[in-house]
Order: C-alpha cells, then sequence, then structure tokens
C-alpha cells in the first residue's frame, strides 16, 4: 500500500510543473505566441499545428502547482514513512 501511495504523490507532484515546463518550451518556438493569466492563449501554431490549447493549460497547470507541488511533497514523506514502517513490521 505505501509503495502504490508514493508513486500516486510522486505523480500528483510532478505533472503539473511538468505541463508548465513542455509549455514553456514549445512557447519558445512558437514566436506569435501569447500566454494571458485571464484569457485563452493565441497565435500559439507549431509546424501548422494549432496549440492553444496546450499553452492555456499550462499557464492554468501553474497556478495549479502552487498546491499540488506541497500537497505531493507531504504525500511522498507520508509515502517514505509508510513504507519504512511496514519494512519494519
Amino acid at each position: 500500500m505505501a509503495r502504490k501511495f508514493l508513486i500516486t504523490a510522486i505523480v500528483a507532484t510532478a505533472s503539473a510543473p511538468l505541463l508548465v515546463g513542455i509549455g514553456l518550451a514549445l512557447s519558445h518556438f512558437m514566436p506569435h505566441c501569447t500566454w494571458a493569466a485571464s484569457a485563452p492563449a493565441g497565435g500559439c501554431e507549431l509546424l501548422g499545428l494549432n496549440l492553444n490549447w496546450l499553452i492555456t493549460a499550462s499557464t492554468v497547470a501553474f497556478a495549479i502547482s502552487f498546491f499540488s507541488v506541497p500537497i505531493g511533497l507531504v504525500g511522498v514523506l507520508v509515502g517514505l514513512f509508510l513504507g519504512a514502517r511496514e519494512g519494519k513490521a
């Protein structure tokens, strides 16, 4: 059980920052791409593909990461504690 809890906590911790990183990395290749905090992204095209949805999702993931990273880190610590406790029993 501790292993499943630990893996879930790691995924919860890393998913939002990973999406932000992908959005930032790809936005450098789209010169007309505009990010907005309160509006959808615009002008984000790469190789003929409209990636406005990805940049908008990256903006939302940036805000979510302020909560998911600390909560996920606490979950990782709890998972490690549970794993150590199961190993001693």
